[in-house]
């Protein structure tokens, strides 16, 4: 009797415990910022309306999510509580499983002078993508953003090489906007490596990207969150260890009042190239030398620009963007050459003056409304004007003079519409726009001779591209496993007109390009990322205009409005292991390769155009290592080694490829040292080395380059910094050898300075309310930064 109550009541046990769990429901979000960056532990209280006692309590993750389940009834009070921010309050329906999203605004009243630290890795991870956090990263608080590039893993930023992610062109972007229409080494160096709070190193490209680059280095400036302002000023001076010398000046504020946030950089750079030895260079033309050319040059050249920033937080999850950026340019160079033919016996003396100022402004602006609507307007107008004078003395020739006057205005109006929102519990992200672009270019070139030999040419330009991009990414196995797959549609038509033949050409072209990728995280030691990417790269106005451009009386350039763009696609496979060590493997094919080509016209002189030649084939693989906070957190850096090999095939347009010359190779080793002494004092270096580097008609000589630097941070406030650098110990000669598709080679010495000593100055100031943080990588909401 006494086991039959047992089992009776067991059973009523369950049966109440099975319907008081069947009387809770399920409630699930997140928690983020205005800006849609999520909140990490963030509490959560959940209570009934008039009692204070709680029924249910929770803190939010990493990645600003929460889950909790709850006993039924038909309504509740959500709290949702964090330091930095102000207490939001919810009423909640706890009738059937909820999902809410939460957005928290930022305390406006915060304690003067609070300094808040935590630790955070240099490094982490966004989508397959590397995220760089600045202010972890050696001299940030004194280098411009070209020096700080330098010492990031797969990144080659220099004057030689020029600027590369893993071994990939590179299209540099601010806040997510372009700065196409803008020299990048320029506004890398105008741009102080302070002004920035991350890094995106994007080697895996959307639908929503564009242009003809796999990568982008994409920076993103600060957001203060309370009021007051921030700044450095300072300059830098470089002496060349030949004639040139250069001064450098820079200035940068940030200022915050209320929801208005400002940030404006200036940079002014001097350029004095006294007399430098330029080219030395010999052409081989039916076996034998046929031209002989030495030149050396001068310029004066003088840069001026800003980039300035206004952010107008409207309210939480709205805010209105505007951006604006000038570049002025002026140089007076001259270059002197002589050219020893020796076809027929002759020698010419040639100096060319050249006057070219230069103008470029942008403005843009972005409304965004959430996480989910974004509405982009920019508008680009560029001009220049070329003044030459080329005088040309003949030994056995009667003299000739050229005057040559290009105005140049370049117009574009871009406009954007992007649409972002997530399903399923923020399991799927859905991503559709939509962008067009219209663009001009009135081009004029005048040539006034007394001799037969040049024409008058005058041109126009227009071009118009439309597309429409779409991506699904969807969370497969939580944390482990995420997919995404899209794809862009582009039209893209050309009007070209010259005038004073009166011809015209209207070229167009339609594609469309998929992307996909899956980021596979299978441990914490080890994720692998294969992707799939494709575009094009678009012929520019240069390459388009028709007609014959002289430059001297050896070489003349003829335009190509019928070339096709070049279409590529990138298959590969990333892999990362302990977050130090990462492995790419790529294959990349690329359709219609637009090349320059040099035609010998006989007597030594050149013709130059573009067509498409061939079809090119790569394999590429990439290894990088990254290491920091060796002995005693004192010792960091990287080393990245990038090789790629690759054949031409298909030619076509009569285009030749001498035996064994139609391979393509490049080899580059790059590594990154630096080791502080004190926290305010270090030592660095940065050792880059081209093994290889061959191309369609061009090979160059093995370079090396060795810079090595100490910084220091003076005064008792730390705040002024002094930084000493010594570039290109080497000073190594860049040879080239050009191969002609006809057979004919020019044997081309480049001797420009590379070697300088920089010496660099700069004071910071803030002040008015602000609270100094270091970000922290499980709480990865605003900023407050000095």
């Amino acid at each position: 009797m006494k086991k039959n109550i047992k089992q009776i009541m067991l059973c009523i046990f369950i049966f109440f415990a099975a319907q008081a769990a069947a009387q809770q429901v399920s409630v699930s979000g997140k928690v983020t910022d205005a800006e849609g960056n999520p909140v990490a532990l963030a509490s959560l209280l959940v209570q009934a309306p008039g009692d204070s006692s709680a029924l249910a309590a929770v803190v939010t993750s990493s990645t600003g999510e929460f889950s909790f389940r709850v006993q039924l009834r038909p309504q509740a009070i959500l709290s949702v509580r964090h330091l930095l921010f102000e207490e939001e309050r919810q009423a909640l329906s706890l009738q059937k499983d909820t999902t809410v999203s939460i957005v928290l605004t930022p305390r406006d009243h915060l304690l003067e002078g609070v300094t808040v630290t935590a630790s955070k890795p240099r490094y982490t991870r966004s989508g397959g993508n590397m995220v760089v956090h600045v202010e972890q990263v050696p001299g940030s608080e004194t280098d411009n953003v070209f020096d700080l590039l330098r010492k990031l893993p797969g990144v080659i930023a220099s004057d030689h090489q020029g600027l590369s992610l893993h071994g990939m062109g590179v299209e540099v972007q601010v806040d997510g906007r372009s700065m196409a229409y803008m020299d990048a080494a320029t506004l890398l160096k105008a741009l102080p490596a302070s002004a920035l709070s991350q890094i995106e190193l994007i080697s895996v490209k959307g639908a929503e990207h564009d242009g003809a680059t796999e990568a982008i280095i994409n920076l993103k400036t600060k957001r203060k969150s309370i009021d007051g302002y921030f700044g450095m000023a300072g300059g830098a001076g470089r002496y060349y260890s030949k004639d040139m010398n250069l001064a450098v000046g820079q200035a940068f504020a940030m200022l915050k009042a209320k929801n208005i946030t400002f940030n404006t950089t200036f940079n002014a750079e001097y350029i004095n190239v006294k007399k430098l030895s330029g080219t030395d260079s010999t052409w081989f033309g039916d076996a034998q030398e046929s031209l002989i050319f030495d030149a050396t040059m001068a310029v004066k050249e003088f840069h001026l620009s800003n980039y300035s920033n206004l952010i107008w937080d409207i309210k939480p999850g709205q805010a209105l963007a505007v951006n604006l950026s000038l570049f002025g340019a002026g140089f007076d160079r001259t270059d002197a050459g002589t050219y020893q033919n020796r076809i027929n016996q002759t020698e010419t003396s040639t100096t060319t003056k050249r006057d070219a100022p230069r103008l470029l402004t942008s403005a843009n602006a972005e409304y965004q409304l959430g996480s989910m609507l974004k509405i982009y307007y920019g508008y680009v107008r560029g001009n220049s004007d070329y003044m030459d004078d080329i005088e040309n003395t003949y030994t056995n020739a009667p003299a000739l003079s050229i005057a040559h006057n290009e105005d140049n205005v370049e117009e574009q109006h871009m406009g954007k519409l992007d649409f972002n929102r997530k399903y399923l519990n923020e399991k799927l992200e859905v991503k559709v726009g939509t962008k067009a672009t219209f663009a001009t270019q009135e081009n004029a070139s005048r040539y006034v001779p007394n001799t037969s030999i040049a024409q008058d040419y005058a041109f126009n330009a227009k071009e118009n591209i439309s597309a429409s991009y779409a991506s699904l990414a969807y969370e497969i196995i939580p944390s482990r496993v995420f997919a995404t797959v899209g794809i862009r549609s582009e039209y893209t038509s050309y009007s070209i007109e010259d005038i004073t033949a009166g011809v015209s050409t209207k070229p167009s072209y339609w594609n469309y390009f998929p992307h996909g990728h899956i980021d596979i995280r299978v441990a914490s030691w080890y994720s692998a990322l294969p992707y799939i990417t494709s575009g094009i790269e678009r012929p520019n106005y240069r390459i388009l205009l028709p007609g014959k451009r002289y430059t001297t009386d050896y070489s003349y350039s003829v335009g190509n409005p019928y070339i096709n763009p070049t279409k590529y696609y990138t298959f590969a496979v990333s892999n990362t292991f302990l977050d130090a060590i990462n492995l790419r493997l790529s294959y990349r094919i690329e359709e219609d390769k637009i090349n320059s080509i040099k035609i010998n016209k006989g007597g030594g002189v050149t013709e130059n155009t573009y067509m498409n030649c061939a079809d090119l084939q790569t394999f590429g693989l990439l290894s990088s290592f990254t290491f920091e906070e060796l002995f005693n957190n004192k010792l960091s850096g990287s080393i990245n080694y990038t090789w790629k090999k690759g054949k031409y095939g298909n030619l076509r347009h009569g285009f030749v490829i001498p035996e064994g010359k139609n391979e393509h190779d490049d080899m580059k080793l790059s590594s990154f040292i630096d080791f502080r002494f004190t926290k305010n004092m270090g030592v660095n270096a940065n050792l880059s080395y081209q093994i290889k580097n061959k191309e369609l008609q061009i090979e160059r000589e093995p370079y090396a380059s060795l810079d090595l630097g100490v910084s220091m941070n003076l005064l008792k406030s730390k705040q002024l910094s002094v930084n000493l650098e010594v570039v290109d110990i080497f000073n190594s000669v860049n040879k080239q050898y050009t191969l002609y598709y006809d057979n004919n080679v020019l044997v081309s010495n480049m001797a420009l300075p590379s070697q300088y000593v920089q010496l660099k100055v700069f004071y910071r100031f803030s002040g008015g309310k602000r609270v100094e943080q270091k970000e922290v990588e499980t709480n990865d909401i605003k900023r407050f930064t000095r």
